[in-house]
């Protein structure tokens, strides 16, 4: 039989208060699907308990359970839950970066408390060259949110690891996400052929302006 919806309210990581004894967590686990299991065995009462934890995403969660008997009697249950902090990083990074580049990167610091917080939010990025500070203060009122911004420079690596932390009323919230670093550039293949019986020779100019560690050199015979 179909059960009505039941939404309940979580707080995901503890609410961001006091976790890890006071250590700033960071989240970097995040995931479009928290849990699956297509064989949950009930008990003679029709029962089955489940055991999950939900990944690092800030968002509601739609729960969803199909049961099946022996006699292809079917049923379903949907729940909505919702994971939050009080203090929540909602990060503004690109999908990519690009050799050389300079950017500026951030994130989004809200407040979903009663309470004004003096906040701290600090930035890093191995990697990344931060340009100026890496640690900034705001006030956040409550119910409010405020977009923080650091200045970056590419250099010549494929990726980068960017934490954002931000504490503030005994509240915290920190974030971890990698970012791959792509050439700006456009492949370019040159090739040259000649007729030899012992020896050859054949002059490569290297082009001035080349990536690091790009490119590659193939002789066959």
């Amino acid at each position: 039989r179909l059960v009505k919806k039941v939404f309940f309210a979580t707080e995901g990581g503890g609410g961001g208060k006091g976790d890890d004894g006071g250590a700033n967590p960071v989240r970097g686990n995040f995931q479009d699907t928290a849990y699956w299991n297509a064989e949950v065995k009930t008990d003679e009462n029709g029962r089955a308990t489940v055991h999950f934890k939900f990944p690092d995403n800030i968002t509601s969660w739609q729960l969803l359970a199909i049961g099946a008997t022996k006699n292809t009697e079917v049923g379903s249950v949907e729940v909505s839950l919702i994971t939050k902090r009080d203090l929540v990083i909602e990060p503004l990074l690109p999908r990519d970066l690009r050799y050389d580049d300079t950017a500026r990167l951030g994130a989004t610091v809200a407040n979903t408390t009663t309470k004004t917080l003096q906040t701290t939010v600090t930035f890093a990025a191995e990697g990344l060259d931060v340009i100026g500070v890496r640690s900034k203060q705001i006030t956040l009122g409550p119910g409010k949110r405020i977009p923080v911004y650091f200045d970056v420079h590419t250099p010549y690596l494929d990726s980068a690891k960017i934490t954002i932390k931000a504490q503030g009323g005994g509240y915290s919230d920190g974030v971890e996400v990698i970012v791959p670093i792509l050439p700006y550039s456009v492949p370019e293949t040159v090739s040259t052929t000649n007729v030899f019986e012992h020896t050859a020779k054949e002059k490569i100019q290297i082009p001035s302006g080349i990536l690091p560690n790009q490119g590659e050199l193939t002789v066959s015979a």
